[in-house]
């Protein structure tokens, strides 16, 4: 939850939350007739639960920033908030917790027990690229919560229109440290931007997901049109060469979520600008991310 407190402060919080099943039986204890007296004793199931309460335990702050936004200078503007968080749960009940601090200008990510007590003394800064925005973090981990996958936009001007990349770390101690980041994007075209018209866009524009098989794949847009697909089958030790799978600067793609189901097949999803008419596309892979069917 993000909100804005009366000093000006935003505070990113993380609520844990346990369930309380209270079980209450009812009816007569009166047997119905003479008979059911006579019946021999058997064992009772047990009444199915009638009330279902969620109890939250008590906000965890995760990141405190001062809400101040100054004017759009590119990588030096004054955007001191905390920002686009993102959380997965291991099989053992660990969030994993990942957001923006925008006056730091980069992703950070922190570990919470069950109870909610940190794992790590500090956040680990996963982009450590102190001179660039890292924006809108995607996070996925293994049941065990041990190896951890961030995918993230940098705005990086590399020559093009419009700046972006897109990044990607990977954690095998439980996210206590990352490997060097790496530019999965290595374009001009401005990764990571979902543009609607030639005046109007929005960063963010990409999505990271983990097959049961522990191949990932990572998707993500250009402000020139085109979307892109890059997967790994090493626990993203290496990643293939972007795949073009819709898109181009007629009729660009933008907004892409992935979904891979139990049997390896993927689900890709995005929608279109430069049309006010725009539908929202689907296209599937079999044959892990190396094609996609028609959307």
């Amino acid at each position: 939850m993000i909100g804005w407190t009366p000093f000006s402060t935003l505070v990113m919080v993380m609520m844990l939350a346990g369930m309380l099943m209270a079980c209450q039986s009812s009816g007569d204890s009166s047997p119905d007739s003479p008979d059911s007296r006579q019946a021999p004793e058997q064992s009772e199931e047990p009444d199915p639960p009638q009330d279902l309460a969620l109890e939250w335990q008590d906000p965890v702050d995760v990141a405190v920033g001062n809400a101040f936004v100054g004017p759009w200078r590119m990588n030096a503007s004054q955007f001191y908030y905390v920002d686009d968080p993102t959380v997965t749960v291991s099989d053992d009940g660990q969030s994993i917790v990942a957001w923006v601090d925008n006056q730091r200008q980069d992703v950070f990510l922190q570990v919470y027990d069950p109870d909610g007590t940190q794992r790590m003394d500090e956040a680990v800064n996963v982009s450590r690229s102190p001179d660039i925005f890292s924006w809108l973090p995607r996070l996925e981990a293994t049941s065990d919560g041990e190896t951890i996958f961030v995918l993230w936009e940098e705005i990086v001007f590399s020559g093009g229109s419009h700046g972006g990349e897109i990044f990607f770390a990977r954690s095998v101690d439980g996210g206590v440290t990352f490997e060097e980041p790496v530019n999965l994007s290595n374009t001009t075209a401005g990764a990571g931007k979902g543009r609607l018209t030639q005046q109007r866009w929005d960063n963010g524009s990409l999505d990271l997901a983990r097959g049961d098989d522990g191949q990932l794949y990572a998707a993500w847009t250009e402000y020139e049109g085109a979307l892109r697909l890059s997967r790994s089958t090493d626990e993203g030790k290496s990643f293939s060469e972007p795949l073009h799978i819709a898109g181009d600067s007629q009729t660009p793609a933008r907004a892409p979520t992935l979904a891979v189901a139990s049997d390896s097949t993927i689900h890709l999803a995005w929608t279109v600008g430069e049309d006010r008419a725009a539908d929202i596309h689907i296209a599937t892979s079999q044959d892990g991310g190396t094609s996609f069917g028609a959307p």
